[in-house]
């Protein structure tokens, strides 16, 4: 059964490190075309990537 747990664990890890880079790619998209860093669609694409930064430490500390 631990098997089986750590693969689903890495499988969470992979997917939310996926997303990570998706997000990332995004922010750095719409900080361009909105250029400037304070702009609110920016803004809310950096608070989700900080929403799944901190998931995935938490992932990587179990």
């Amino acid at each position: 059964m631990a098997i089986a747990q750590s693969n689903s664990d890495d499988q969470k890890k992979k997917h939310l490190k996926d997303k990570i880079e998706q997000i990332r790619k995004q922010l750095l998209e719409a900080a361009i075309e909105r250029k400037s860093l304070t702009d609110e669609k920016v803004i809310l694409i950096s608070q989700e990537l900080d929403h799944h930064l901190l998931k995935f430490q938490r992932e990587k500390r179990k």
